[in-house]
């Protein structure tokens, strides 16, 4: 994606879309453009990324990408985490950008859950772990 010659977001928001469907990310279930930029859904959660230019004096063209991670537990408690933060890369480089990101995220959190899950003890139907 050379997103630098790209003026229109709407435009670049499709690229994006595009790129990321050619990718062939494990785990993703739907890439669709939503109003907020490039929705990706996999089965644990969804991201929202939208992306722009970096307005400052750089010697090199950026691109910033914002990414909102939501992600669910699959747990029964099917608890949800949310966070929100951006990146900058090289305009030639958004869409692998945005993968690294999501991989990263998914992973981190998927670290969390399963170190909160594992202290837990199992409920045993009619008394306590214990009584078992």
């Amino acid at each position: 994606m050379n997103l630098w010659e790209v003026s229109e977001p709407a435009a670049a928001t499709e690229e994006l879309a595009h790129d990321l469907l050619d990718a062939g990310v494990p785990g993703i279930r739907d890439v669709t453009i939503a109003r907020l930029g490039v929705r990706v859904e996999f089965d644990d959660g969804e991201f929202v990324i939208r992306v722009g230019r970096v307005k400052h004096d750089s010697p090199l063209p950026r691109v910033r990408l914002t990414l909102n991670a939501v992600m669910r537990d699959t747990q029964p408690n099917l608890g949800t985490w949310w966070c929100e933060w951006e990146r900058t890369c090289a305009p030639g480089a958004v869409a692998e950008a945005a993968v690294e990101e999501m991989f990263s995220m998914r992973t981190r959190f998927r670290r969390l859950l399963d170190g909160r899950n594992e202290n837990r003890r199992p409920e045993v139907p009619g008394g306590s772990p214990d009584s078992a």
